[in-house]
């Protein structure tokens, strides 16, 4: 028996700021990003910048394509102008899977998770995927369809 567990507390992306309203909006783009574990802090790091005004990313963690972790990133940086987001996020890792949530990772660094990055716009629309690790894991994960279809 093979355990499946999906870990989600879809968070509600970030409306654009009244300031901001002039910019027209276009699909956001993932120009950037990294995905690290720190052995000093024991956690997750989740790095993503865009090319324009974002509504916030998920990352989804998985080693084996059946258990997988879904994790929000936040935007910490806008850009007046409309020229970019900056996302991040730190997961504090747990021992034990069942202690893990939106906010734990139950992933060591050992471990070696694939991580897939989905970015949304300003309408909570998935638009852009990046994968750190192998693709071939995230293929039944439905939440990461907008990576199979670019």
């Amino acid at each position: 028996m093979w355990l499946a567990a999906v870990l989600a507390c879809r968070g509600t992306p970030e409306p654009v700021p009244a300031d901001t309203a002039h910019v027209t909006p276009v699909a956001p783009r993932i120009v950037d990003s990294w995905v690290r574990c720190d052995v000093d802090t024991s956690s997750w790091q989740v790095h993503i910048e865009t090319d324009t005004f974002s509504g916030g990313a998920r990352a989804f963690f998985t080693a084996d394509g059946k258990y997988v972790e879904n994790h929000g990133v936040n935007v910490v940086f806008t850009s007046e102008d409309g020229s970019g987001d900056l996302l991040e996020s730190s997961y504090p890792i747990v021992g034990d899977w069942r202690l893990a949530s939106a906010a734990k990772a139950a992933f060591s660094c050992a471990d070696d998770p694939s991580v897939a990055l989905i970015l949304w716009d300003t309408d909570a629309v998935p638009q852009d995927c990046v994968i750190h690790g192998d693709p071939a894991l995230f293929e039944t994960v439905n939440a990461t369809a907008i990576c199979r279809a670019r």
